[in-house]
């Protein structure tokens, strides 16, 4: 059996599926590995995958829209880091871990839902997501920290709701995050 982990080795790619959009899968479809389409404008990650893995969709400057399916349960490392184009992304409730830099420098995102399966955010995960505006996080989410700079240079950042749950709020979290009210 495959260990689900959100590191990828050369290895991992050798023995990968790749689908008709160019996106690499492990064998038993638990993981996505990588996206080799360089064009790619929308997409929506295959049912019964639980990872997202490191730099999946790094740097996919035309990416504009992602779904992801309710069998997700980790989004890793620089999943959609520079994704330049990125305006929408709802991310499912069975997401437990969201690890750092996940979603940084996505300039075009304008809002977020963080919902309540969330544990674990990790630093910088929205860090430089210029015109993100709006960041909803469930009143009942299980979350206790929000990782350092996890919004740093938000600018445009007006609204985020910080439920009871939240025990730690790491350095320069909201750092130029001047909007903020």
């Amino acid at each position: 059996m495959e260990e689900l982990t959100t590191k990828v080795t050369e290895e991992d790619l050798k023995n990968g599926v790749e689908d008709e959009f160019g996106v690499v899968y492990s064998r038993d479809g638990k993981r996505l590995l990588k996206c080799e389409n360089r064009n790619l404008k929308s997409y929506t990650i295959k049912e019964g995958t639980m990872i997202v893995c490191t730099k999946a969709f790094w740097d996919q400057f035309y990416l504009e829209q992602i779904t992801i399916p309710n069998s997700v349960i980790v989004i890793g490392k620089n999943a959609f880091e520079d994704c330049d184009g990125l305006k929408y992304v709802d991310i499912p409730n069975s997401v437990t871990t969201i690890e750092d830099n996940a979603f940084s420098n996505c300039s075009s995102l304008k809002k977020i839902e963080i919902p309540n399966s969330v544990i674990s955010m990790g630093c910088m995960t929205f860090a430089g997501c210029i015109n993100l505006q709006k960041v909803k996080i469930s009143a009942s989410i299980k979350l206790i920290s929000i990782g350092n700079g996890a919004f740093l240079e938000c600018f445009k950042l007006r609204k985020i709701e910080i439920p009871k749950s939240i025990m730690f709020i790491g350095n320069r979290a909201f750092e130029n995050a001047d909007n903020l009210n």
